[in-house]
């Protein structure tokens, strides 16, 4: 994937939606702005994101947005 800046309004909204959905079922605090990358499988636009953790209280090392049409899924990077 070729990691960008969110670059128009649709993906800054749906970041800025994903974002708000993460902070209200998960505790550690995001970096501001995430990486994001977007492809078209089986002619679906997809969205992945990707996060660090601020700060050492997080339980994992960093958190990729998964976007499709029809769900979104949050995925961690959990210590080995």
């Amino acid at each position: 994937l070729k990691w960008r800046d969110a670059s128009t309004p649709d993906e800054t909204a749906l970041v800025e939606a994903a974002l708000k959905q993460y902070q209200e079922h998960f505790q550690p605090e995001l970096r501001s702005a995430p990486n994001i990358a977007t492809l078209t499988v089986k002619g679906e636009d997809l969205l992945v994101a990707h996060w660090t953790p601020q700060g050492t209280e997080a339980f994992y090392s960093e958190l990729i947005l998964w976007d499709t049409p029809r769900e979104t899924s949050f995925l961690f990077r959990l210590p080995p």
